[in-house]
């Protein structure tokens, strides 16, 4: 999966085909030095395509992704798909989650100690911001909108 890093969409399809084919499972968690894991390559390069064919191979497999591992910064898919500001990626991601009974850690915060919602609102993205409170409010969790926003806004 390597070939994620390189936001090359069209060799991660074909190397999915022919490892389904061959019945190979790829281990679409495998995290490198770093503590990047394919999904979260894809989400750092905003490629949607990537991303939706990550969630739809680990699906046909039965794989539940990881999807609130944190890399070495601390970074998760939701925290990093909001300091990308891509709504949709953020979407897919609660999507996923809802459908695999996963909820995600959205008041968790890297190194720095930026978090999801934080990064919506640096980014100024309300509707991101609507998602998130929607999220937390259909899973009875408490929205953190208190703490620092971000040193990005001092």
């Amino acid at each position: 999966m390597n070939n994620v890093s390189n936001d090359d969409f069209v060799k991660v399809k074909r190397i999915i085909n022919e490892v389904e084919s061959k019945n190979i499972t790829l281990n679409v968690n495998i995290v490198d030095r770093k503590g990047y894991y394919p999904l979260l390559k894809a989400i750092g390069n905003k490629n949607i395509f990537l991303i939706k064919a990550i969630i739809e191979y680990a699906e046909r497999k039965k794989i539940t992704l990881k999807i609130n591992q944190k890399n070495d910064f601390g970074t998760n898919a939701l925290m990093l798909a909001t300091d990308r500001n891509n709504t949709n990626i953020v979407r897919t991601l609660i999507e996923y989650a809802n459908k695999h009974n996963i909820i995600l850690n959205i008041n968790d915060k890297n190194i720095e100690g930026d978090y999801p919602f934080s990064f919506a609102s640096v980014n100024c993205n309300v509707n991101i911001m609507d998602i998130l409170i929607d999220y937390a409010n259909k899973n009875h969790i408490i929205l953190n909108i208190q703490d620092k926003i971000s040193h990005k806004l001092l």
